[in-house]
């Protein structure tokens, strides 16, 4: 499932190519909305259609819906750069892998900071939704909502953030840093919960 992500390069750099420098915040959280804004309402749906009529059901919407995705994105997005018409090598694809895996000079520390952070999260959140089902027997209309919760909070933050911290130069590490610093007693919370510990 990973090769839907695919495109996550081209979107971001085409929201950093369409702003300019001062206002990359709030273009790329306007762009974390956007993608998280169905996130409130299509979980509950989706978990409404899977309790009714299950999961199979989901899945033609899911096809039709990204097909009109497909067809908006081939006909009415414009390309912004000149295209290199020269074919990519084994080897080219072989570089730029390697490549990617170095992080730019200064950034080391941070790419490995953001790594860990997604592994601890991954870890903890991947299990959630399991130990909800067996734990409270949650059905996917609940676990839907639950979703739709955590996606609305999230992109309740996202523009403010990038509109009133990035933009205005306030800097990028103490925001880094006040997340970091919920995130521990959230996943202490979690930790403590008896019935987890069961």
């Amino acid at each position: 499932l990973g090769v839907s992500w695919v495109a996550r390069p081209a979107i971001n750099s085409l929201t950093a190519e369409s702003a300019h420098t001062t206002r990359q915040g709030s273009a790329f959280s306007l762009m974390q909305v956007a993608a998280l804004v169905p996130g409130i309402i299509v979980p509950v749906l989706g978990g409404m259609v899977a309790d009714r009529f299950g999961y199979a059901s989901v899945f033609p919407i899911s096809i039709a819906l990204e097909a009109i995705v497909l067809v908006m994105v081939w006909r009415g997005l414009r390309e912004t750069r000149v295209v290199d018409s020269s074919r990519a090598t084994a080897r080219d694809a072989w570089v730029a892998l390697t490549r990617s895996l170095v992080p730019p000079k200064g950034l080391g520390g941070f790419f490995i900071a953001t790594a860990v952070d997604a592994f601890s999260w991954s870890m903890g959140w991947g299990l959630l939704y399991g130990f909800l089902t067996d734990a409270y027997h949650f059905s996917p209309e609940q676990l839907g909502l639950m979703s739709a919760v955590m996606s609305f909070s999230w992109a309740l933050m996202q523009y403010p953030i990038g509109r009133l911290w990035i933009d205005r130069q306030r800097g990028f590490k103490s925001i880094l840093i006040f997340s970091e610093a919920c995130g521990i007693p959230l996943m202490m919370q979690g930790y403590n919960s008896e019935d987890i510990a069961r």
